[in-house]
């Protein structure tokens, strides 16, 4: 067992990352939106001036192109751009606490847009599933790392045991 923990390694660090996409799956898709052609898409949320407003928007499977305004506390436009798949995201000045408004249109006449929405200020944007999903992506990456050297140690050290006549380790 001494000689196959490398391997055991390997799999517990597939395992967790694995478990960290799955997460990454729910979080897109408990944000994702289905537009209409000619249709807008209103998130609205309020933002404090302590921050920077991020916004990030992901449409991989649309074609076409979507026009995104967002409007500030006192109905001042903030942010006016036609966006392009697959994904977009940005920083916006907060110049006061508000309610701030995203408006994401579908512009086309024919295909309804799907779109991953993540909208709000930069200290609240990292929910604990995100950084849930982040830890367990580097746990993992880091565990399939050590399982991978350590299989390469084992190999060298099972190799020199050979060499030199000596299976008692070897199970």
């Amino acid at each position: 067992m001494h000689l196959r923990r490398g391997h055991i390694m390997l799999i517990a660090g597939g395992a967790v990352a694995v478990a960290s996409f799955a997460i990454s799956l729910y979080l897109v898709s408990a944000n994702t939106y289905s537009i209409r052609p000619n249709d807008s898409l209103i998130i609205q949320r309020f933002i404090s001036n302590t921050s920077q407003g991020v916004y990030s928007i992901s449409f991989p499977l649309y074609e076409g192109k979507a026009n995104l305004d967002i409007v500030g506390g006192s109905n001042q436009t903030i942010v006016k751009e036609i966006i392009s798949p697959p994904i977009v995201n940005g920083l916006f000045p907060i110049k006061e606490s508000g309610n701030y408004t995203l408006i994401l249109t579908n512009p086309a006449s024919g295909s309804t847009l799907e779109a991953s929405v993540l909208f709000g200020d930069q200290l609240s944007f990292v929910t604990s599933e995100q950084l849930t999903f982040n830890t367990l992506l580097y746990v993992g990456i880091i565990t399939v790392i050590a399982g991978a050297v350590i299989t390469i140690l084992d190999r060298r050290r099972v190799g020199k045991m050979k060499q030199f006549g000596d299976t008692s380790d070897l199970v």
